[in-house]
């Protein structure tokens, strides 16, 4: 079939097709709703959050996320190729929150289960490959870098040198102490 309706320059139509009938009077307040939620396209760096916020998988009931190497290819998540991707495809594009709910929320209870010998309930694939702690840990380490701490703020979390631990500047005639 087809629909024909006389339309004016600069007017809107809003068009719901579906198998159940729905209140067309509340269409305008979900179109409206859903175009806030939109990451409009405008540049490559807009189009690029959006493509990095494709690969988050979402568990609602259990409030837990995880971002997937390749979708629909990688249904299954796997903790090397998440580690790995988590710090560009959350912190990188401004979306904190989905940091904390993959690494904090997610990653972090699954990897202490699998320490403590709990492997029946994970659903991070990989945990015992021999460097997804070591990506685990370059995650972390680019959490405190682009959550704008600093290169300093690593050398000082991650036990660097006595020169970085310190706030204050030691005038330059005064060594500093250790």
């Amino acid at each position: 079939g087809y629909v024909e309706l006389p339309m004016k320059k600069g007017e809107s139509v809003i068009f719901s097709a579906g198998i159940t009938a729905t209140n067309v009077r509340n269409l305008k307040a979900v179109w409206d709703k859903e175009l806030t939620r939109r990451n409009a396209r405008t540049d490559m760096y807009a189009t690029l959050c959006n493509s990095a916020a494709q690969f988050y998988k979402r568990i609602e009931d259990k409030d837990k996320c995880y971002l997937l190497a390749g979708f629909p290819w990688f249904s299954h998540p796997t903790a090397r190729e998440e580690f790995f991707s988590v710090p560009a495809c959350t912190l990188g594009i401004g979306r904190s929150d989905y940091w904390d709910l993959i690494m904090d929320k997610t990653a972090i209870p699954e990897v202490q289960a699998f320490i403590s010998g709990e492997t029946s309930n994970l659903v991070l694939g990989g945990l015992d490959e021999p460097d997804a702690m070591v990506r685990k840990s370059y995650s972390e380490l680019w959490q405190l870098y682009l959550y704008g701490r600093g290169s300093q703020a690593i050398r000082t979390d991650c036990g660097g040198s006595s020169g970085f631990h310190s706030q204050k500047q030691a005038p330059a005639h005064v060594p500093p102490s250790e």
